[in-house]
């Protein structure tokens, strides 16, 4: 082997050694980190993470406007308001900034609603993700700051001034109140005039589509699916009928958004009265739906969803809802179980009965003929596009709402890119978004976040270290081998073969140096660590004991006193 081959051999296991005390040290960093999360946990009782959004200024509007703006928040379901611009000088001022708490930033969007006193402008254009904005560096969790600037466009997609708003919402008023006094008028001659022959007016009611149940074991993601469904379709298409339930409201859950939360007492006598469609006691806790809360959505003439449990199920198709019945899967009971134990919410009795319930909840869900359609959620984004095209065959308008919106955005875009070719808009339009709005956004994460976030560090730093050093004693063999084979001079043969490819202490260690024989027996008779010394401070007392009863038994004749005189 040539010199070359034995330098490349020695710089490969060079490189090899670096990359294994640079992940060490990374794995040291990491493991301070956790030391001093652990400890801020401790002294600290707040677990939960923090989003506070402020506005810094607002562009497009007059001097005289008052604006004020409503943050809505997707995961949990939550809305602030803010009602003053921020001020350095005054940051904690009431109604400055919006402060949500437990959110979860890997699904959650923000919407901006604005206001100009009590007349509505507005909102935000879409939906922003708050995962890039709520990113941050678990080796030093300060809290991410961003500035993101929202343009506000009105709700029907054509934007104009305040003031011609306005205008056009007195003329629309006035304009009502004639059409509306001249057809009340025609409807009354109308009348006069048939006379005996008046007949009733045939209406073409439009049927209600069917409602669509949702079933599946808690901690599937049923929640997760139908927040994306509602959201895929626009329009309101969708109308989510509110469950009832004697539980106590989990972190973050609203009451009449998430659940109407009730007592047992109250729930039982709405039972009796017949005014549930299904009910079931889970876990211990009463669960139920209203057929007010059905009524409501069906009479708006959107699809109603019920997220259910499968006894509510068995109860729905005793009734004459007739609705679509969609069961979603886990893909094991294993990863059903972790997804339960990751929420942290529940004690573990509780968890065994929900585990339990979700068996048997599984095995009624893949029985045949029980469900329209079962999705088995392995894959979130798969069995939401499943999902999503199965509701199309079901429900074609959502179809035509779908590409009618599509179409309209189209022709925006084709408007707004003809540029000066397009005619001039009229006096009450303005090409541009009403205004725009600076926000804040401070994100601060929670212990549970940091700690997670080192955790996955921890495993990827350990599984480099670990590569690096299966590569590293494959390029020490390298070097011993090519340094083996490479002919040298008798004189350097010695010196090299002498010379160990990896020095003892850092993969090996070190030989431990026999000692000599006496040494040996100086360590096993009254060495430091002998029997002897080991054994000497506890035998001692005894020792003393025993021997100053043998002297008063034999010699104790010389201690005894004279007798007095």
């Amino acid at each position: 082997m040539s010199k070359d081959g034995v330098a490349d051999a020695r710089t490969a296991m060079d490189e090899a050694r670096a990359k294994v005390m640079e992940s060490e040290n990374e794995i040291q960093k990491i493991k301070v980190a956790l030391r001093s999360v652990a400890a801020a946990a401790d002294e600290s009782a707040a677990s939960k993470n923090s989003l506070k959004v402020s506005a810094l200024k607002v562009v497009g509007l007059p001097d005289a406007a008052k604006p004020t703006f409503k943050i809505q928040i997707s995961s949990p379901v939550e809305e602030l308001e803010i009602t003053k611009i921020f001020d350095p000088l005054k940051s904690d001022a009431e109604g400055t900034f919006a402060n949500f708490e437990g959110v979860d930033p890997a699904v959650a969007t923000l919407t901006v609603s604005a206001f100009d006193a009590d007349i509505p402008l507005g909102s935000s254009a879409g939906a922003a993700d708050l995962a890039p904005l709520c990113e941050f560096d678990p080796l030093s969790p300060s809290k991410k700051v961003t500035q993101l600037d929202v343009p506000i466009v009105s709700e029907d997609g054509v934007t104009g001034s305040i003031e011609a708003k306005k205008e056009d919402e007195e003329a629309v008023a006035i304009s009502d109140e004639k059409d509306g006094d001249g057809k009340a008028a025609t409807g009354n001659d109308a009348t006069k005039d048939s006379g005996e022959d008046e007949k009733p007016v045939e209406t073409n009611e439009v049927e209600s589509p069917r409602p669509v149940v949702f079933c599946g074991p808690s901690g599937v993601g049923k929640g997760t699916l139908i927040d994306m469904l509602m959201k895929r379709f626009p329009g309101d298409q969708f109308g989510f009928s509110v469950s009832h339930t004697t539980r106590a409201p989990r972190e973050g859950e609203q009451d009449g958004v998430h659940y109407n939360f009730t007592t047992v007492d109250d729930i039982k006598k709405d039972i009796d009265a017949g005014k549930f469609i299904e009910y079931a006691e889970v876990h211990g806790k009463y669960y139920g739906t209203s057929v007010e809360a059905v009524e409501s959505v069906k009479s708006s003439g959107k699809i109603c969803v019920l997220d259910i449990d499968v006894q509510g199920a068995q109860s729905v198709k005793k009734s004459s809802l007739n609705p679509i019945y969609v069961f979603i899967a886990p893909p094991s009971m294993d990863e059903l179980e972790k997804r339960l134990r990751g929420r942290g919410t529940e004690s573990e009795e509780d968890m065994k009965k929900r585990l339990a319930n979700a068996q048997g909840e599984l095995d009624y869900g893949l029985g045949e003929g029980n469900f329209d359609r079962v999705f088995t959620n392995d894959d979130l984004e798969k069995t939401f596009e499943d999902l999503v095209a199965a509701f199309k065959g079901w429900y074609p308008h959502l179809v035509e709402e779908a590409e009618k919106i599509e179409n309209e955005k189209e022709t925006e875009t084709k408007e707004s890119d003809k540029g000066t070719d397009t005619k001039p808009l009229d006096s009450a339009t303005v090409q541009t978004s009403l205004c725009t709005v600076t926000l804040k956004v401070e994100y601060n994460p929670s212990t549970k976040d940091q700690r997670d976030k080192l955790y996955d560090l921890l495993n990827t730093a350990s599984k480099r270290k670990a590569a690096a050093i299966d590569k590293l004693r494959r390029s020490a063999a390298e070097v011993s081998r090519v340094t083996k084979n490479s002919p040298t001079k008798p004189s350097e043969a010695s010196s090299s073969s002498s010379e160990k490819a990896v020095k003892s202490g850092f993969l090996n260690k070190k030989a431990k140096k026999k000692d000599s024989f006496l040494m040996q027996l100086y360590n096993k008779t009254i060495g430091p660590n002998s029997l002897l010394r080991t054994v000497f401070p506890v035998a001692k007392n005894y020792i003393i004991f025993f021997g100053a009863v043998t002297l008063m038994h034999f010699k104790g004749q010389e201690l005894a006193l004279p007798p007095p005189v």
